[in-house]
């Protein structure tokens, strides 16, 4: 029922008129009002004040306000859309979803489409999300914005010829559409073409440099081209312009990551997740930047809740922070599925075309960043010698820096091919992998550091092999094995593997014979240990140490009287860290000593000075581990149930060391005291360590026979159209 003295419906919209002409929101939504007061079935003006309150930004508001529309049945498609472009800018992406559909249902639209679209997008269907962009360009194929948004979708499928082509339609129907322009400067350095990429950057920074996404774009120029410093100068512009930028704040927390700077990024990443808490992937960074650190503050609570949202299905955190902080091998598949289905393109181009073995030899290509002084490059070194070039033709595709060092000029000489490609695009190293008739891809690399599995979205040979690098499932059908041991991945666990299993005789893991036994000597008093002590070290890396583990070392200290550990570490904030929780616990905080890198035969030679190597945990040791055992240095580990927490349970059951290996905090804290007092038992261990290096495990030429038969067997599978098949070697 209208009001007994309504105002003059006229001069309200009279009045309405004047402030639309003004650009006067608060005035229109004051009118609105007032006519819905006194005229409440005058739905169209309930519509103008929609309108109104999601132009002011107040998406609550909007929500409150359509319900009596879609009570109504009013403009189903319109009502629709608005309600379902709130939820989204509330981040209820699926409840936008819903919307847009039931607004599809009643008309399809081009505005339904290109927002579903966008929707779809956000929630990582990207397949899904192009249909609807290219629906929507049926409609009006003059959408500037619709061309732009495909390119988008295969920008993030890595997928840059094609999306810059979609970016030049919409800059064909305007050239100065900024949006386009930097989309297809960040497709250009997805194919390494940095000056043409460097050109629209520095145009934009001149004509546009009051625009914090202009700066925020230009940084990705410095970091791909590894000027981080430049980088973050273009982060800091762009929060100059804007201080409430969270994307600009989220990638100024990665490039002080990749720069060594983890507590400045654990504060970059803090502040993007204040200003929007539903920022994809925030969790995992920030948890481990500060488990770089040692900073546990709020440890189990954060635990808990990136937990949750894994388990709702959110984009929680990239796969490699998962690796430290939870042992389950489901959460783990999980977190790369979500990250794989946001971030490449999970379908690899059709199989069934093998490539033809002209040579009689089997042509197999090792993709990494590490072809230098590196981790990888120690282990594999021997593998690479030793393969059969009688039936081999072995090649390298490295992506990583240019490194004149020794295990560079070794490895140079080792492989038969050495592809420098860190200034290829994906789909030029797929070309050359064509060119070359690649039977078999392993990327050494996975979702670690510097790694690129966007390469591994192409078909660039007919079998790809996940090996080494990342200990845990890269979540995507383009892998189609991953190397691996009874020990890592018992067969009860192999459904929580996105790969079929290589199941190797002795460990997953190669080694090199021919690595240095240093004649190098050094003495406990230069690493500030005494003679007396019973020292116990870990030279792993800091966020691979959970507050469990230390608090576990830190019982250990506190009950032996003699016990020291003995921890690496540059970082002055980690000391402290760790430092202040021995002290909170009760412990003398020097019985805590760093030692810092060096040379790799001086870090080598320092495992002789310790007594034990304890294992962390749910990450623990792997090249460490082996290195500790080469040097006849018992390790004590705690086995998971993940990959990434059963490499010393697996080196271990190489060398018949069964006993070393626990399976609760509190059996692994037993082992560690039971060693430290039974010194015959301890001796009699090193004694057996003394004669592994001969063994099986630390033979490369033995690995690399055992490593032939798997390649020839998945090859061979492959080249007779068979799908994938775990099976032992």
């Amino acid at each position: 029922m209208p009001d007994k003295n309504p105002l003059d419906l006229d001069e309200l919209i009279s009045l309405g008129a004047r402030y639309a002409d003004q650009n006067n929101s608060d005035g229109i939504i004051e009118v609105c009002r007032k006519i819905l007061k006194s005229y409440p079935q005058k739905l169209e003006y309930r519509q103008v004040l929609v309108h109104s309150l999601f132009s002011k930004e107040d998406f609550e508001g909007t929500l409150r306000e359509l319900q009596p529309l879609l009570k109504s049945n009013f403009e189903i498609g319109w009502s629709n859309i608005f309600l379902g472009l709130a939820y989204s800018k509330l981040g209820q992406h699926e409840k936008a979803l819903n919307a847009f559909n039931t607004s599809l249902e009643a008309e399809k639209t081009f505005d339904a489409l290109l927002n579903r679209g966008n929707t779809l997008k956000h929630l990582s269907r990207l397949d899904d999300a192009s249909q609807d962009y290219r629906a929507a360009l049926e409609i009006n194929g003059e959408s500037q914005e619709a061309w732009n948004n495909l390119g988008v979708v295969f920008m993030e499928q890595s997928n840059f010829s094609s999306a810059i082509r979609y970016f030049d339609q919409a800059l064909k129907l305007s050239p100065t559409y900024m949006d386009a322009l930097l989309n297809k400067g960040n497709a250009l350095l997805g194919l390494k073409e940095f000056e043409r990429a460097l050109k629209i950057y520095q145009e934009l920074s001149c004509t546009s440099q009051g625009v914090p996404k202009v700066w925020l774009n230009f940084s990705f120029y410095f970091s791909e081209t590894g000027d981080l410093e430049s980088a973050l100068h273009c982060l800091d512009r762009a929060l100059g312009l804007d201080p409430n930028y969270s994307k600009a704040w989220f990638n100024r927390g990665a490039i002080l990551e990749r720069s060594g700077q983890s507590k400045e990024a654990e504060r970059s990443y803090s502040r993007a997740s204040e200003l929007n808490p539903d920022y994809d992937f925030i969790d995992g960074e920030i948890l481990h930047s500060r488990m770089t650190n040692c900073n546990w503050s709020n440890f189990d609570e954060t635990l808990s809740k990136i937990k949750k949202r894994i388990s709702e299905g959110r984009p929680v955190s990239s796969p490699f922070p998962i690796l430290a902080s939870i042992d389950d091998p489901a959460i783990q598949l999980l977190v790369a599925k979500k990250w794989v289905q946001s971030k490449y393109s999970s379908v690899r181009l059709a199989k069934g075309k093998s490539n033809k073995r002209t040579s009689g030899r089997l042509k197999v290509g090792y993709f990494s960043a590490d072809f230098h002084n590196h981790a990888t490059a120690f282990l594999i070194s021997e593998l690479i010698e030793s393969h059969d070039r009688s039936k081999f033709e072995i090649f390298a595709f490295s992506y990583g820096p240019e490194l004149n060092d020794e295990m560079r000029t070794r490895l140079k000489y080792a492989f038969e091919h050495f592809i420098d490609v860190r200034l290829f695009s994906d789909d030029q190293i797929s070309d050359i992998c064509k060119d070359r008739g690649l039977n078999i891809a392993i990327d050494l690399k996975g979702f670690t550091q510097d790694g690129r599995p966007s390469i591994f979205t192409r078909d660039l040979a007919d079998v790809h092999i996940n090996f080494l690098g990342y200990p845990g499932t890269l979540g995507s059908t383009n892998y189609d094995y991953i190397v691996a041991d009874h020990v890592l991945i018992p067969k009860h666990l192999q459904h929580y593997y996105q790969e079929k299993i290589i199941y190797m005789p002795v460990s997953y893991q190669c080694n090199d014979s021919q690595r240095i036994f240093p004649g190098v000597t050094c003495s406990r008093e230069e690493f500030g240990l005494r003679d007396q002590d019973f020292v116990m070290c870990c030279f792993n890396n800091s966020y691979k140490i959970t507050p469990s583990i230390f608090d576990t070392w830190l019982r250990i200290l506190k009950t032996e009287s003699t016990a020291v550990l003995w921890l690496l570490s540059d970082s002055q904030e980690v000391k402290e860290n760790l430092w202040l929780r021995a002290q909170s616990r009760g412990v003398d905080s020097k019985r805590i000593v760093f030692t810092e890198r060096t040379s790799l035969a001086r870090h080598l030679a320092r495992y002789r000075l310790a007594d034990i190597f304890l294992d962390t945990f749910p990450y623990g040791a792997h090249t460490t581990a082996s290195e500790a055992l080469w040097m006849g240095l018992p390790l004590v580990t705690l086995r998971g149930r993940t990959f990434a927490s059963a490499v010393g349970a697996s080196l271990l059951s190489a060398l018949g060391l069964h006993d070393l290996i626990t399976a609760s905090v509190d059996n692994y804290e037993a082992r560690v005291s039971e060693l430290l007092h039974n010194t015959d038992d301890l001796a009699m261990i090193r004694g057996k360590l003394a004669k592994c290096r001969a063994s099986a495990l630390f033979s490369g030429q033995r690995f690399a026979r055992d490593f032939e038969c798997a390649l020839i067997t998945a090859y061979s599978r492959a080249a007779a159209g068979l799908d994938a098949l775990s099976f032992e070697v």
